[in-house]
């Protein structure tokens, strides 16, 4: 047992730390660390006695803490969101079970979708101005030099799904653009000396799992502004295109986190594992 591996976790929902009696009830805990758009974290719940449904876990902006650690070591882990959509679900044994899907701060960037338009500006200034709006501090990468683009649109989407379309539409360096307390970075991306994983807690048989949640707390209401917010001017002209954009605020998809190699826990051997997901077979 030498290689045994001990993590301690804690949960926290709307700023009150989960006691005994619902941290026993808590079946999985779903972690995603993502380098673009939004971390998120998913709680797979067994609920007897209505502990958590007669909660208030359905009020709006309802704020969700995660943090784990391996014991004896520094380095911890730490999800702050909110909650973002719920699925209910009351099977034939009688034992009801939650999903509760959460989303990291980017959650109040995804609740409008808007159309506006710039111009002659660069993609950079869009993402700061954005940042601003949400009382965000806001970082760019000292050595940014995207090109000053004469009109750039966002047409009837959500804010967070239009920042990551225009910073994955940056040339010829890759670039992202993620939030983290308090602070949206538009940043050079740099190449992980790690594969990406996902830590589960008590999930079998440890494979990525989705649902349609039937509790969506994303409001889409629609916005149209426009905003010129530089004079400057260029040859150059690109309008930017939704057409392939998945706007966040709909149904979450488990299959777009892009992760590589997972690591769960063997209840059999008591040990943390690492396998590849892509060769998993039903």
């Amino acid at each position: 047992m030498d290689n045994q591996v001990q993590v301690m976790w804690e949960v926290s929902i709307s700023g009150a730390e989960l006691d005994s009696s619902r941290r026993n009830l808590i079946e999985s805990i779903q972690l995603d660390e993502n380098c673009d758009g939004s971390d998120t974290c998913t709680l797979k719940i067994n609920d007897p006695e209505f502990l958590f449904i007669e909660d208030d876990i359905f009020v709006k902006d309802a704020t969700v803490s995660v943090t784990y650690y391996v014991l004896g070591d520094t380095d911890y882990y730490q999800f702050d969101g909110y909650i973002s959509a719920i699925d209910i679900n009351f099977p034939d044994n009688g034992t009801p079970t939650l999903s509760i899907f959460c989303l990291d701060e980017t959650h109040l960037m995804n609740r409008v979708e808007r159309s506006q338009t710039w111009k002659d500006v660069t993609r950079a200034q869009v993402a700061q101005e954005k940042a601003q709006y949400y009382g965000l501090t806001f970082e760019l990468t000292p050595s940014y030099a995207g090109k000053v683009e004469s009109t750039i649109t966002q047409s009837g989407e959500t804010d967070i799904a239009f920042l990551e379309r225009i910073v994955n539409g940056e040339k010829p360096k890759l670039y992202m653009c993620k939030v983290i307390n308090g602070t949206m970075f538009y940043t050079e991306k740099g190449i992980l000396s790690d594969p990406v994983e996902t830590f589960r807690y008590k999930k079998y048989p440890w494979a990525i799992s989705s649902f349609d949640p039937k509790i969506n707390k994303e409001t889409i209401p629609s916005e149209v502004t426009a905003s010129d917010i530089s004079s400057d001017k260029t040859e150059d002209s690109t309008t930017v295109s939704p057409s392939d954009v998945e706007a966040q605020g709909k149904t979450p998809l488990s299959s777009s986190f892009p992760v590589h190699l997972q690591t769960w826990y063997n209840p059999e051997n008591r040990l943390w594992e690492v396998y590849n997901p892509d060769i998993l077979k039903e």
